[in-house]
């Protein structure tokens, strides 16, 4: 991957948790040759707050992804 970036997103899963303003967004990326599942919840606005997700199944399934173990 280049260096261009500190994050690569490469996928997103989005679920919206019932009307538009509520929703969870995953964004599946690569730091430092790392995976690193984010996850944006904001409700309030256009702004995306992102932070890496505490989801510990979602943190877990990606990683065996990205290791090849899935």
């Amino acid at each position: 991957m280049k260096k261009d970036y500190d994050y690569h997103v490469v996928s997103i899963f989005n679920c919206n948790v019932g009307n538009p303003e509520q929703h969870v967004t995953y964004l599946l990326s690569v730091h430092d040759g790392q995976p690193v599942a984010l996850v944006d919840q904001t409700t309030n606005g256009s702004d995306c707050m992102v932070k890496e997700t505490v989801n510990q199944e979602v943190r877990t399934a990606f990683a065996n992804i990205y290791d090849g173990n899935y």
